[in-house]
C-alpha cells in the first residue's frame, strides 16, 4: 500500500478459483438468453458462449467480483475513502489470478491542537449610509411588483418580456452562424426536449440595461 497525503493504493487480487467460478457462472447465465444462430436459446456450447460473448462475461466477472474485493480489502485496512475507487494495472488472463490496483481518496488524519481558551478578535463592521440605502434598494427591487406600461419605447431599467417562437432546424442553423448568443444557449435547452423541425416557443422577462 502506497500512501502520498491523503491517497491510498491496494494491490489486490483475487484467487483464480474464485474467477473461474464467477466465469462459469455469467457464462451460463448468458446462455439462456443468447441467441447463436443453428442453436435454440440455452442449448448453444458454453465453450462457444464463452468465446462468443467474451467481452460480456469479462465485464460481468469484474462487477461482480472487483467491488466485493475492494470493500473488504478498505474493512480489512480500517480504512475510509471519500472517492470512488479507481481500478489501475488490470490483469485479467484465463486460469490465472485477477490482480489489480484500487487507488483512492481518504479522510486525512491529524491531531486537534488546543483550541480552548484562544481569544478572538472581531473586526469592527462599519455600516454607512450608503450600504443601509443600497440594502433597502435591493429589498424593494425583490420585492416589486410588474406593473404594465404603454404609451412610450422600452427605456433602460425596464423589464420587457419576450416571447420567441419558431422551428427546431432555425435553432439549428443560428447556433452556426452565432455560436456566442445567449440566444442560442436558449434555442439549444429548446431542442434537447423538441424533435428536429418540431415547433416551439420561449417566454422570458429580461431587465434592460444599456
Amino acid at each position: 500500500m502506497a500512501e502520498a497525503s491523503c491517497r491510498r493504493e491496494l494491490e489486490l487480487e483475487i484467487p483464480a478459483e474464485d474467477v473461474s467460478k464467477a466465469t462459469e457462472r455469467v457464462a451460463k447465465e448468458i446462455s439462456r438468453v443468447a441467441k447463436v444462430p443453428g442453436f435454440r436459446p440455452g442449448k448453444a456450447p458454453l465453450s462457444l458462449i464463452k468465446r462468443r460473448f467474451a467481452d460480456d462475461i469479462k465485464g460481468e466477472v469484474l462487477q461482480s467480483l472487483v467491488p466485493e474485493r475492494v470493500e473488504k480489502a478498505v474493512v480489512e485496512e480500517k480504512l475510509s475513502p471519500v472517492s470512488q475507487p479507481q481500478v489501475e494495472k488490470l490483469e485479467f488472463n484465463e486460469g490465472q489470478p485477477l490482480k489489480f490496483r484500487a487507488v483512492f481518496e481518504v479522510l486525512p488524519e491529524f491531531e486537534l491542537g488546543k483550541y480552548k481558551g484562544l481569544d478572538i478578535e472581531m473586526p469592527a463592521m462599519e455600516v454607512t449610509e450608503e450600504d443601509v440605502a443600497k440594502a433597502l434598494e435591493e429589498t424593494r427591487e425583490r420585492a416589486a411588483a410588474f406593473a404594465p406600461v404603454e404609451g412610450r419605447a422600452v427605456e433602460n431599467g425596464d423589464f420587457a418580456q419576450l416571447k420567441l417562437a419558431g422551428r427546431t432546424a432555425y435553432c439549428a442553423m443560428w447556433a452556426r452562424k452565432r455560436p456566442w448568443s445567449r440566444l442560442t444557449r436558449i434555442c439549444a435547452a429548446q431542442m434537447s426536449e423538441t424533435t428536429r423541425n418540431s415547433t416551439w416557443s420561449i417566454r422570458r422577462t429580461i431587465r434592460i440595461k444599456s
